[in-house]
């Protein structure tokens, strides 16, 4: 026996059909904002790399530190008289006196023999051409400063230029206590400026037969000579 089906009301219909409508229309707009999502994490996510025959990959980082690098040598960078610009590492390149200098290097040396009262001066030089130059020296130490002897001479192409000065007891006291020798070397009609080529602070004190030598870090000189007697 069948069962009679319930009379459904014209109302009933009505709410049936509204909410059929709403929750497919809520699905359509989940399914649409779904899409959207994902079409935007698309667009955001990096591009997987391909790599081209004959190039290397570079990252970030590598870049970053590429400027850095860069922008070192940048301050670096010097430019000379002439507009042109000179790159330096770290190091300074000595380039020696100008030309206007006459003398092209200078190289001093000072023994002391507190035996017999005497002092010596030697200055090895190399000239672009021969010139008149004159040299003069002073210490400064514990007993106080002192002038010494100096002298002009006509220098050659090259050689050695030599000083000896005979010393006072109150002389030889200081220069026994003697910290450091400065030698100045001026040659004639020459730009006061070459002396921070030439001129020679000698402060490294040795002991020698007698004495003792003073030089500086770069000298030439290995051993104190002693010169003829004058």
């Amino acid at each position: 026996m069948r069962r009679k089906q319930a009379d459904i009301s014209p109302e009933d219909a009505h709410l049936a059909r509204v909410a059929w409508w709403g929750a497919f229309l809520l699905t359509l707009t989940l399914i649409i904002g779904l899409g959207i999502v994902r079409t935007a994490q698309a667009a955001t996510s990096p591009l997987p790399s391909v790599q081209v025959p004959g190039f290397v990959e570079i990252d970030d980082e590598e870049e970053d530190e590429g400027e850095e690098e860069e922008f070192e040598v940048e301050e670096c960078e010097v430019v000379d008289e002439e507009g042109e610009e000179e790159e330096c590492e770290g190091e300074e390149v000595d380039a020696g006196p100008p030309p206007a200098c006459l003398l092209e290097s200078a190289d001093a040396a000072v023994s002391a023999d507190l035996v017999h009262d005497k002092l010596r001066l030697a200055l090895r030089y190399t000239a672009g051409k021969p010139a008149a130059v004159a040299v003069d020296y002073f210490l400064r130490g514990s007993k106080g400063p002192l002038n010494l002897e100096g002298d002009q001479k006509h220098f050659g192409r090259d050689g050695v230029f030599r000083l000896s000065q005979d010393l006072t007891e109150a002389q030889a006291k200081k220069v026994a206590a003697a910290k450091s020798f400065t030698v100045t070397v001026d040659p004639v009609n020459a730009p006061r400026s070459c002396g921070q080529f030439l001129d020679q602070q000698l402060t490294v004190k040795r002991g020698a037969p007698g004495g003792a030598v003073w030089v500086d870090d770069d000298s030439t000189f290995r051993h104190a000579r002693r010169s003829r007697h004058s």
